[in-house]
């Protein structure tokens, strides 16, 4: 039950960050970022001794582990405002400072 329980509030804060992405233009740009930066060096790396990156995980980036202040920001929003829409931008600024 626990189990069902994590999956479904992963699948939720997973749906949560798409909507803010589509609707509202905010990603988490910095990780992002550092992910293809990673990405770039493990090529980089790789490449010395002619063996490349698989395809899937060239393909298939897409962060598997939610952010701290992204969690802490969905926490914020839904024990403290629960009636009012989501401030957005102090996501933004959160995102914009590591």
């Amino acid at each position: 039950m626990q189990a069902q329980f994590l999956c479904m509030a992963h699948n939720l804060m997973v749906r949560c960050e798409a909507e803010l992405d589509r609707d509202h233009g905010v990603r988490n740009d910095a990780e992002l970022e550092r992910r293809a930066k990673r990405l770039e060096q493990e090529s980089q790396r790789l490449s010395k001794t002619a063996t490349q990156v698989p395809l899937l995980i060239r393909l298939f980036q897409r962060l598997t582990v939610r952010s701290v202040k992204f969690i802490r920001w969905l926490r914020v929003q839904l024990f403290s405002q629960p009636r009012h829409e989501p401030d957005i931008a102090s996501l933004r600024l959160l995102y914009a400072s590591l």
